[in-house]
């Protein structure tokens, strides 16, 4: 009977552990089937352990009472098995659940104990009695709280401790019975009235029968625990996957929209059944917009790109409706929010159903403004000229070996224009670097605005200029000699730089491709040498190319490479011309020459090298050079017993021009020891004509310092 209401006890707890509030259609069907088992065990139990109960005569129960016992049984289960279904077990509950479970249990065993038809009749200990109803009521709670602890048991856990509480529950309901059998005294001499109703082999039979469905209930229960467990682990585990997933992919996500953001990039997917748009976060913020996880509609990104690239994109979607796994890469510009430009590199790739039909376009937009304005930034610097914004002799060089292959196919001519400009050196000098850069830009702008059908035109540095004249139409000497004559006449025009006016004059030199060079580099020197005779020819400021200008140019260029090496070989020698008195026929003087000697080709005439050295600036370290030599050969005269004499040195207008000079010519007279009044200074007319003020003050400089 023990062993009975222990398997009840655990049949009633493991229903009400499977019953989850809220699962209404299940809890109400375990319900119906957990009572009647439940409370079938319970009444078998009490049987079974009246089969142990002895007497001296043959004992039998009334049909009627028994099935009443029953019936209470199947009651009190139904009460036990309701409440444990609750959600929530309060203490109102639990007192209730109680009290109504223990009197049903109380009602089946008083019932079925009634079911003995005595006489006399039972005799009950009322102690007893009210002992046994309180183990049931007890019994009762203990159950109801074991069953709402299993609950929330896990499944490893609760079936251990769901046998141990089966125990402590059929123990509990044992001992009401017991207690509630040792409370029955039955007199002397009884006799049972109802020995021939349900009792012997046929009760033992019922009592069978619910016992062995007790067991294959059991069975049942332990066989669909072991199931539901198995269900449950996969349930859970298969949560437990599904909780990674979705963790997975919003980490991965999250990496997603952390890796467009740095990367300045987001995507779109089009649908290009139904034209929906599905724009990532990434892609939101490019445009400088709240992400949204709502579609958006079919004109979308259109109405983001300005409408000179409109037709390039509309290209890119006809294409993609009629293509199979095509993909596309442009680049163009969009819109964002706050109404700046940015450009985005456009990379496109359509996705099609197994029969080649286009479902869905996939498009990546990256800001790449940076990147370009990167590559700009270095392109200018290798490209154009910051003094002027011109392009750079680099960039010239690149422009005409196009524009020369591109003449070589359509068999025309193009020009090629060098201007020198006269004085830019002596005003750089003199006005200073600030407003050499001012004439600079006054220059180029002139130069575009006089020649603006140049295909280029570039600085090459210290005031000389290039403009290619490159077509489409022939550009050779008439069309050359027509800029040319524009751009002396447009120089001409003084400039205004800061407070000074500024006049200068330029040269220009003139070469054609591919009559007169067939290479860039050779049309570039030959257009500077053109430039050069030009410059030296003062009545003509125009000269085109010839081979004798070239030859010119390049003995100009040997002058100037040998002149530069000719003060360190102690090439350079002075020469002295007595100055006579007419009068009295007595030397009064010396003027001082200089002559340079080269090592391999001999003597070079002054009026050679002269010109060279003031257009170089090497006429600087010379006159220097000249100015302590004759310093020099002064006082070694002197030391040979020769009277001082008056030595006189040529200064040049570039000399001149330096803000230094008297201190330059006092510092060598120290360093020499020569006494200022045996040495003099010329110039010439020419010179006090163009620069009379400035002249005039730097010979009152050396006046003070007592040179003649």
């Amino acid at each position: 009977s023990i062993l009975i209401a222990t398997l009840s006890a655990y049949v009633m707890l493991d229903l009400t552990r499977r019953a989850e509030p809220g699962e209404r259609g299940l809890a109400r069907g375990l319900w119906v089937f957990g009572s009647v088992a439940m409370g079938t065990g319970i009444w078998a139990m009490h049987f079974v352990g009246m089969q142990a109960y002895e007497l001296p005569i043959e004992l039998g129960f009334t049909t009627a009472l028994t099935l009443a016992s029953w019936a209470a049984a199947v009651g009190a289960s139904g009460v036990a098995l309701w409440v444990a279904q609750g959600g929530r077990l309060t203490r109102l509950r639990l007192a209730g659940g109680s009290v109504a479970m223990g009197l049903g249990i109380c009602a089946m065993h008083y019932g079925g104990m009634a079911a003995l038809d005595m006489a006399p009749a039972i005799v009950w200990d009322a102690a007893l009695v009210g002992v046994s109803v309180a183990i049931a009521i007890g019994a009762s709670g203990a159950a109801l709280l074991l069953a709402f602890w299993l609950r929330g048991a896990s499944a490893r856990r609760g079936a251990g401790y769901q046998a141990l509480a089966a125990g402590v529950m059929g123990g509990a309901v044992s001992a009401m019975h017991y207690t509630g059998m040792a409370a029955a005294h039955f007199p002397l001499g009884s006799v049972c009235l109802s020995a021939n109703a349900l009792g012997g082999h046929v009760l033992g039979m019922l009592v069978a029968v619910a016992s062995l469905a007790l067991f294959g209930l059991l069975a049942l229960t332990l066989l669909t625990s072991r199931v539901e467990a198995r269900m449950r682990g996969t349930a859970v585990q298969l949560a437990q996957s599904l909780t990674l997933s979705h963790t997975e992919l919003e980490r991965r996500a999250a990496l997603l929209a952390q890796t467009e953001e740095i990367a300045l990039i987001g995507s779109i997917n089009v649908n290009l059944v139904t034209g929906d748009l599905i724009v990532s976060s990434g892609l939101s913020r490019l445009f400088g917009e709240a992400p949204s996880s709502q579609p958006e509609p079919a004109g979308w990104l259109m109405a983001r790109v300005p409408e000179a690239d409109h037709a390039m994109l509309r290209t890119i979607r006809a294409s993609a409706e009629h293509a199979a796994e095509v993909e596309f890469e442009v680049e163009h510009r969009i819109v964002r929010a706050d109404g700046s430009l940015r450009t985005v590199s456009h990379h496109s790739r359509v996705e099609c159903a197994s029969d080649g039909t286009p479902l869905r376009l996939h498009v990546t937009l990256q800001d790449i403004t940076a990147r370009r304005e990167a590559e700009a930034a270095i392109h200018a610097l290798a490209n154009v000229d910051p003094a002027t914004g011109l392009a750079n002799r680099k960039a010239l060089l690149t422009r005409l070996q196009q524009a020369s292959l591109a003449a070589q196919r359509d068999d025309r001519s193009i020009s090629l224009l060098v201007i020198e400009i006269d004085q830019f050196r002596l005003g750089q000098e003199s006005l200073g670097y600030a407003a050499a850069d001012q004439l600079l830009k006054a220059l180029a702008k002139r130069l575009l605005a006089v020649a603006p059908g140049a295909d280029l035109v570039a600085h090459l540095g210290s005031g000389e200029f290039a403009l290619l004249l490159s077509g489409p139409e022939d550009c050779g000497e008439a069309a050359a000699q027509s800029v040319a004559s524009a751009l002396v006449a447009g120089l001409a025009e003084p400039f205004q730089i800061a407070a000074t006016e500024i006049a200068v004059t330029g040269a220009v030199g003139v070469a054609l491709y591919p009559a007169d060079a067939d290479h860039a580099d050779d049309l570039l020197d030959r257009a500077g040498a053109s430039a050069m005779r030009a410059r030296a020819m003062s009545s003509v400021r125009i000269c085109f190319y010839t081979p004798e200008a070239n030859g010119r140019a390049h003995a100009r260029l040997a002058i100037e490479s040998g002149l530069r090496r000719a003060i360190e070989r102690d090439e350079l020698y002075l020469c002295y011309q007595p100055q006579i008195d007419l009068s009295t026929g007595r030397m009064v003087g010396l003027e001082a020459l200089a002559r340079w000697k080269d090592a391999q080709r001999g003597e070079i005439s002054p009026m050679e090298f002269i010109p060279v050295a003031e257009k170089t600036g090497l006429i600087i370290p010379i006159g220097e050079w000249v100015l302590r030599t004759a310093c020099t050969d002064s006082l070694r005269w002197q030391a040979a017993g020769l009277a001082p004499i008056r030595v006189a040195v040529n200064l040049s207008m570039l000399q001149l021009q330096q803000p230094d000079i008297a201190e330059r010519i006092q510092a060598i007279l120290v360093e020499t020891g020569m006494d200022p009044h045996h040495l003099g200074v010329e110039v010439t007319e020419s010179m006090l004509l163009d620069e009379v003020e400035y002249v005039a003050q730097t010979l009152l400089k050396l006046r003070a310092l007592g040179i003649e």
